[in-house]
């Protein structure tokens, strides 16, 4: 075995590395040699293009729209509050299992709607509704179904209004029956159709506080969600996009605007789904479409980000200063097509109910709950409200009246320990009869742990006293945010050189009780997690260095297609940076990059995410050579040069 060299640990949050990112590849090499062509016979190297890069694809919906549907209200008993809420994972079959389809890329389309309400969110009802983990084409949703019903056969965009009204209306097909086309036109099979029909929402409630997004995530309520974006964001170059973040993008837009105010430079609209939020970060965690490469901030993996609590406090549709325009909850009926619900023409719901685990707390475990009741929309319409009675301590039932229909005249209360309890209801129907429902909630702690132990690595340099090179490596547990809440320490048993060898770290889930240190030599590493309910869970891995030895500092870019122009050219969303050993990368204080002459401002000056390399993000088809001067902290400079490429 190898001995292991042992630097003074140097913690820094747990994180992915943010270099080398993938690159999209380039359209062909035809295009290519257009492009460069175009550009040699007007005699530049660049175009901007008005539009923001990542396909998007989110339109506004109309007044009238907006104005019939109401707001998020749910009713509720004492549920308190979760400090933090997971919804990528669930409890699917009595353990802790995926319930959020993997992120995908929407490519070169304006399907970001489709992608957030049909793929992400209606996959993870049917998840929790079907009890199976939504892996395979059969078990995610079709995003082409929607969107294809509502483009008019152009690709143009959607409102998450319309899109929803799509499931609720029509129901929603599988990926299997109709899998994603680019093509607008293609147009959904007798079979999808068919096929959708099991596959139905209830309703729409806007929610458009934080408040509202956090009561809704805690009742299970995933939040398809719009919002404006700068180049900043798309990048996905920052591990909490906050009112910091939002500024330094929205400043580099306010300068392109105000130096070609013919160029009509905006904000991008774009749909996302929120689906978890923690209130020690006081961030949402959103899920996006733009595939694994875009994010890896903060303890997340790639596809998703943090984004602010500040960012959605206000939303607006008219108000290009805010990051959030509209948030939208997607009630869903609850149906498992393997339990068939009553017949229509009966005009009979029946009860069910769900739990949440929230973990150990006081010495006991922690729960929330629903009831809420089931059956086909034309049975649901047929309510006009439940009274559920439910126990007390003082052994008299309490009586609570739901008339909300938009999310099944859905209760939801807490419970601490275990066992079970059975929650009564009384139907009242609008032709004047009523019924009697119940349903039983049991509260059993998740039979398996989900968290798993991770290690991330970059290249240090080279060691001035051994010559060897060297890794700053981290260590740490990453899973369901709820899980990470419930750990009280982490014990890492290190190699008998590091002394001690056994390092207990207690903060901070934030970071996934992270560990990092520097060295050069490989070894298994283990792992013991303790629990707050005194629980323990051992963990292996063999630590290996993935990232590889580089000689210095250099600069690469990352590109995404935007559009065709009408001239042909294809035009990138690009964003140029510094890589390169971290122990010289963190001495650079700033990075002045100077593009090409026909750029209005072509010396551009960052100071900002010099852990994301201190990028810099444009659009346009031209290639050219990005020069660079780099500062370091005692005044010394370098110059780098990058040979932009899409």
């Amino acid at each position: 075995m190898r001995k292991a060299y042992v630097a003074p640990p140097a913690p820094r949050h747990f994180s992915s590395p943010p270099f080398p990112r993938k690159l999209y590849p380039s359209r062909t090499a035809a295009m290519r040699s257009q492009r460069i062509h175009t550009a040699l016979l007007t005699g530049l190297a660049f175009a901007i293009s008005a539009l923001l890069a990542n396909a998007q694809g989110d339109q506004r919906p109309t007044d009238a729209e907006l104005a019939a549907i109401p707001l998020y209200k749910p009713t509720e008993l004492g549920t308190g509050s979760s400090p933090s809420v997971d919804l990528r994972q669930a409890l699917i079959g009595g353990r802790w299992q995926q319930a959020m389809p993997p992120t995908r890329n929407q490519g070169q389309t304006n399907t970001c709607t489709a992608w957030a309400v049909a793929y992400a969110l209606k996959s993870y009802h049917e998840a929790l509704d079907q009890q199976w983990v939504p892996d395979r084409d059969s078990r995610w949703f079709s995003p082409s179904f929607v969107y294809n019903q509502i483009n008019g056969g152009v690709d143009k965009g959607s409102s998450i209004p319309k899109a929803m009204n799509i499931i609720i209306n029509n129901g929603c097909a599988t990926m299997s029956t109709m899998p994603f086309t680019p093509d607008p036109r293609a147009r959904p099979s007798s079979a999808a159709f068919s096929e959708a029909k099991k596959f139905r929402a209830a309703g729409i409630e806007r929610a458009e506080t934080v408040e509202a997004m956090r009561q809704a995530l805690m009742r299970g309520n995933p939040i398809a969600l719009s919002i404006r974006t700068n180049l900043h964001f798309q990048s996905g170059r920052f591990d909490i996009y906050n009112a910091a973040e939002k500024a330094y993008g929205d400043r580099r837009l306010k300068e392109q605007q105000r130096l070609q105010p013919d160029a009509k430079f905006k904000h991008g609209y774009h749909a996302v789904l929120i689906v978890g939020y923690d209130d020690v970060r006081q961030a949402f965690l959103l899920m996006n479409s733009w595939q694994t490469d875009w994010g890896k901030g903060d303890n997340t993996p790639g596809g998703h980000c943090w984004i602010a609590y500040e960012l959605c406090a206000k939303m607006r549709y008219d108000d290009e200063s805010l990051f959030c325009r509209g948030g939208y909850v997607l009630n869903d009926l609850k149906q498992s097509i393997r339990s068939p619900q009553p017949e229509p023409q009966a005009l009979t719901v029946v009860a069910g109910g769900r739990n949440s685990y929230n973990g150990y707390t006081g010495g006991r475990h922690a729960w929330s709950w629903t009831v809420f009741v089931a059956g086909s929309p034309k049975a649901l319409a047929s309510v006009k409200q439940v009274t559920w009675n439910v126990p007390t301590g003082s052994g008299t039932p309490k009586g609570w009246t739901v008339s909300s229909p938009g999310n099944n005249f859905m209760l939801v209360g807490t419970h601490t320990g275990g066992g079970s309890v059975t929650i009564p209801g009384t139907v009242q129907y609008k032709n004047g009869k009523t019924g009697k429902i119940s349903f039983t909630n049991r509260f059993t702690p998740p039979a398996k742990r989900s968290v798993q132990l991770v290690q991330t690595d970059k290249f240090w340099g080279v060691d001035p006293m051994t010559k060897r090179p060297t890794w700053e490596w981290t260590v740490g547990m990453r899973g369901n945010l709820t899980e990470l809440h419930q750990i009280q320490s982490v014990t890492y048993h290190l190699h008998p050189t590091f002394k001690p060898p056994d390092r207990t770290v207690t903060t901070s889930p934030l970071n996934g009780f992270a560990y990092t240190t520097r060295g050069w030599g490989v070894f298994p590493l283990k792992a013991t997690v303790l629990y707050k309910d005194g629980s323990r869970q051992q963990h292996s891995l063999a630590l290996k260095f993935n990232s590889p030895v580089t000689k210095g500092l250099s600069m690469d870019n990352s590109a995404r297609f935007v559009e065709m122009g009408a001239d042909g050219s294809a035009r990138y969303q690009w964003t140029v940076f510094v890589k390169g050993p971290v122990g010289v990368l963190r001495r650079v204080r700033n990075v002045r990059y100077h593009l090409h002459p026909t750029f209005p401002v072509n010396v551009i000056d960052v100071t900002h995410n010099g852990d994301f390399g201190f990028p810099y993000s444009n659009t346009g088809w031209g290639v050219f050579d990005v020069k660079a001067t780099l500062t370091f902290d005692d005044g010394s400079t370098q110059q780098l040069v990058h040979r932009l490429k899409f």
